[in-house]
């Protein structure tokens, strides 16, 4: 590259490195966008989002390991829909991410609930109410008075907890 008078000239050597290393460059380049884009945005895990959509990787994963603590919550051993309070037969448990996986690319224990497969689906990738949000919190708080304190997942829900995940998430996800 030369320079001349602030103009930058590109000689043919030049455009044939940048030919060959563009894959390379277009990744650092996005990687960098995206760091400066969570500088100032409060929307989750830009830089994974972009990397997961370039790399065609967005994967969900079974969201069954999530029961055993979703169960703490219910003594009498009856799983209650979060969203209607009714009682939930198993063929009909499903659970939910309150706010919506497609924008949190993510299954957080602090985001997950039991709710009705009929209406998780009715639901999709609507933006949760405040009235959920404020019952998403609680139970979050309560659950964690349940849960065994030397887990990961206790912990995970405990920095959830005290660096109120939930209410700054959903305020990104509303804009």
């Amino acid at each position: 590259m030369d320079r001349n008078e602030g103009k930058v000239f590109i000689n043919k050597k030049d455009v044939l490195i940048l030919k060959e290393y563009s894959d390379f460059l277009f990744t650092i380049i996005n990687y960098r966008w995206t760091q400066m884009l969570e500088g100032f945005n409060y929307s989750p895990r830009i830089s994974r989002k972009v990397r997961a959509i370039d790399e065609n990787n967005i994967k969900r994963t079974s969201l069954k390991k999530f029961h055993k603590h979703f169960d703490l919550m219910f003594e009498d051993g009856k799983r209650k829909c979060f969203y209607c309070g009714e009682n939930i037969a198993e063929n009909e448990l499903s659970v939910d991410h309150v706010i919506p996986w497609s924008y949190m690319f993510s299954d957080d224990l602090w985001n997950l609930v039991y709710c009705h497969k009929g209406e998780n689906s009715e639901k999709s990738n609507r933006l949760p109410t405040e009235e959920d949000i404020a019952r998403l919190e609680e139970r979050n708080k309560q659950l964690l008075d349940r849960m065994p304190n030397n887990t990961k997942d206790y912990d995970q829900l405990h920095i959830a907890v005290e660096k109120d995940y939930v209410k700054k998430f959903w305020i990104s996800f509303k804009g």
